[in-house]
């Protein structure tokens, strides 16, 4: 699934459960999208920011191990 698919999807039940629930299709669809998209960006945000952190931390293991063995 792509995250265009994901989204539309996300779209969907948010209307849908929105609609159950006497309000407007249209408000939950569009919470459902929004909702959906910014919990997507942070994970991403995350990860992005684990992989720079242990990438950081290699570099700088090695860079001192050289260091105390030459």
């Amino acid at each position: 699934m792509s995250i265009g698919d994901k989204v539309i999807l996300s779209a969907v039940i948010g209307g849908t459960a929105e609609a159950l629930w006497g309000g407007k299709f249209a408000n939950g669809a569009v919470t459902g999208a929004i909702v959906f998209t910014l919990r997507n960006s942070v994970q991403l945000y995350v990860t992005m920011s684990q992989c720079i952190t242990q990438s950081f931390s290699e570099f700088f293991c090695f860079k001192f191990t050289v260091r105390l063995c030459a």
